[in-house]
């Protein structure tokens, strides 16, 4: 089944009705992202807050007392967490950018040796003197593969400068190559925590598109399952396509009259279309001023009792009346209750069968029920008599069209409210093409 069209115009609205499903996306999209601000978006920015959050003691985190200073590089080798003292100035501007583009501070202990650190700046704690700042917790720790170049050179420079003497009677002969060979790590997993507004406007913007896509679609689906609009995909799973040969069967029955009118999208649709705000209310209004059909009750009597029992009570067969007129407008009637809403499916399938058996025991075949039913079109509709022939004539030589189902189709309807038989109707929907 998965070949068939639907001759529809309307497929999940993206035709006829792209801008409500557009507009109600969006009204929805708002009404979703307003709460979302309002509720979520704060128990979601504390548990952004709280993935981020480094824990107490660890490297790049806000050293408190318990946190020893290092004093030189002696300390820095022994301790595993320390902090270092320093100065603002020193933050903003002895620094330098490393090949890779990470950024490290040169730093002198109190000792008088120049150390290279990378620093998280968010951990800084002011000291009570101003301008001086206790540094996050750090630890000494070897360079991620080669050490920057300016670091090597600075090293070669105070091993074979002039200074060079000072620096190994004071530091020992080792000193360019320690203080070369490690850098401090103060930043460690540390993470750009956002602010709550830059958080959530962040997390907005990325969920009105999300939304509106997600909305949109959920709407379109909606409407197709609630029988508004066709599927695209899977169009052989329409909800208003006959679910059994008792439906197919039915719904050929009034075939002509579904291609009759612009508005209609044609078999085998057991309503004739599907149920857009616009069509259900014109429906209606056609029941209403018609057939004075405001409900179900109103729509059976005038099924029963002006359409079908006069003709049931008939003998023998019906051939060359306008018999089939009536009886082929009685299981519309059925058809277009449905799709105003006046009788659920199984009630559909009840009347269907009813109605369906009245229409099989009186007419010899399909060329004598439609040509009964233009008989009456000849009658009634006058001047549009031409227009019913030539639907007719097309529908006739239709491949798998209205008219392939079998006439002996089962029509009984299980007092069970079992689908029935599906037999014809698969076939006939695996091979119907639009024409």
């Amino acid at each position: 089944m998965a070949r068939y069209q639907i001759p529809t115009r309307n497929d999940y609205g993206y035709r006829t009705g792209i801008y409500q499903s557009f507009f109600v996306s969006l009204a929805v999209t708002l009404a979703l992202v307003l709460f979302i601000d309002h509720f979520l978006s704060p128990i979601a920015y504390r548990q952004y807050r709280k993935e981020r959050a480094l824990p107490a003691g660890s490297v790049g985190a806000a050293a408190d007392d318990s946190v020893p200073v290092a004093q030189s590089i002696d300390d820095l080798e022994r301790l595993e967490r320390f902090t270092i003292d320093t100065v603002g100035s020193v933050l903003n501007y002895d620094d330098f950018t490393a090949e890779d583009g990470t950024v490290y501070h040169y730093l002198t202990l109190p000792s008088g040796e120049t150390i290279y650190a990378r620093i998280n700046r968010k951990s800084l704690t002011q000291l009570e003197e101003a301008g001086h700042y206790r540094l996050p917790v750090g630890c000494w720790r070897e360079w991620p593969g080669e050490p920057p170049g300016l670091v090597t050179e600075m090293a070669n420079r105070i091993a074979n400068g002039e200074n060079a003497a000072y620096y190994a009677e004071k530091f020992g002969e080792d000193y360019p190559r320690r203080a070369a060979s490690r850098y401090v790590d103060m930043y460690g997993d540390y993470r750009p925590v956002l602010s709550e507004a830059d958080y959530i406007d962040n997390l907005n913007h990325g969920l009105v598109g999300i939304l509106t896509v997600l909305t949109f679609l959920g709407y379109s689906i909606l409407r197709n399952l609630l029988g508004q609009t066709a599927p695209i995909f899977w169009a052989s799973k329409d909800r208003l396509l006959p679910k059994n040969d008792l439906e197919c069967w039915c719904a050929s029955t009034f075939a002509i009259w579904s291609f009759s009118f612009p508005a209609l999208e044609g078999w085998p649709l057991v309503t004739g279309g599907h149920r857009t705000a616009r069509r259900v209310r014109m429906t209606r209004r056609s029941l209403r001023e018609q057939w004075g059909i405001q409900g179900k009750e109103d729509g059976l009597n005038v099924v029963r009792q002006d359409l079908t029992d006069g003709w049931a009570r008939e003998t023998g067969l019906l051939d060359g009346t306008c018999a089939g007129w009536d009886l082929c407008r009685a299981t519309q009637l059925l058809g277009m209750m449905h799709l105003a809403g006046y009788i659920d499916r199984a009630t559909l399938d009840v009347e269907f069968s009813r109605a369906g058996r009245v229409i099989q025991q009186r007419f010899s075949g399909w060329d004598a029920l439609t040509d009964s039913y233009l008989l009456g079109c000849a009658q009634w509709l006058g001047e549009e008599y031409g227009k019913y022939r030539d639907i007719l004539l097309d529908l006739r030589a239709t491949p798998y069209g209205p008219y392939s189902i079998p006439w002996r189709t089962d029509l009984t309807w299980a007092p069970d409210g079992s689908s029935g038989d599906d037999t014809a109707v698969r076939e006939i929907l695996r091979n119907y093409r639009v024409r």
